[in-house]
């Protein structure tokens, strides 16, 4: 437990890491996985309405990360582009209905 506020999983019912997130006394289960093909769609429409750039997402030679609720739903991203001699961060982005709450 972290400030009482967030408690970490080891495993999931979902496959991936669970992050329990507690909001004015209600536990919410966010779960954070690498993104694969199958999740295209919902972390392209997740980006676009967060005002971010979609070409190339899940491209070659990248990888993203995304967290979602119990429903799926795409609440938060990160992408890494890898170059030969650097890594470029993309795609960093978090749902404007929880930004700013613990």
């Amino acid at each position: 437990m972290i400030a009482g506020i967030v408690t970490v999983a080891s495993e999931s019912r979902w496959g991936y890491s669970d992050i329990c997130w507690s909001r004015y006394g209600s536990w919410v289960s966010i779960g954070v996985r690498e993104a694969t093909i199958e999740d295209a769609a919902a972390l392209r429409s997740f980006l676009t309405t967060q005002g971010l750039p979609t070409e190339d997402i899940l491209a070659p030679g990248s990888v993203y990360w995304v967290a979602g609720t119990q429903t799926k739903e795409v609440i938060a991203s990160a992408g890494l582009e890898f170059g030969s001699e650097a890594g470029l961060l993309r795609s960093v982005a978090i749902a404007r209905l929880i930004e700013g709450r613990a």
